[in-house]
């Protein structure tokens, strides 16, 4: 009688599972790895983006300073573009809203201006995530 052996059936059976192992450890790593540096992109551009709009309440200080019916609409400075809206423009105080976007982090501040005292000074600061 002729009896049939699994010869090297049980090796390739564990060469194809620790394959399938390494695989799916490569790929999920890989996942990881995108997902993590999508977070840093999206960290640095809001970072970026508060950059910008620090740097637009220091620009419409100095100009505040100079002019007090200053109304930029935006700014541009080494850091970035943020658009200014004035949302209470009469009065010893002056509201800003400033905002600025980079990638797809949007940062914000409502920033409240003190006009009548020499030099201008900042009431208060709120910002808008």
């Amino acid at each position: 009688m002729i009896s049939k052996k699994p010869d090297g059936f049980v090796a390739l059976l564990v060469v194809i599972v620790v394959g399938l192992v390494l695989l799916f450890v490569t790929v999920s790593l890989a996942v990881i790895s995108i997902r993590r540096s999508a977070l840093q992109v999206n960290e640095q551009n809001g970072r970026l983006a508060r950059g910008a709009v620090e740097s637009c309440l220091d620009e419409v200080l100095i100009w505040l300073a100079i002019d007090t019916n200053y109304d930029p609409g935006s700014i541009v400075t080494g850091a970035g573009t943020c658009s200014v809206i004035v949302t209470s423009p009469t009065g010893s105080t002056r509201a800003f809203q400033m905002t600025s976007s980079v990638g797809d982090e949007t940062y914000g501040f409502l920033a409240t201006i003190n006009v009548s005292v020499s030099p201008v000074s900042v009431a208060s600061v709120h910002e808008q995530l």
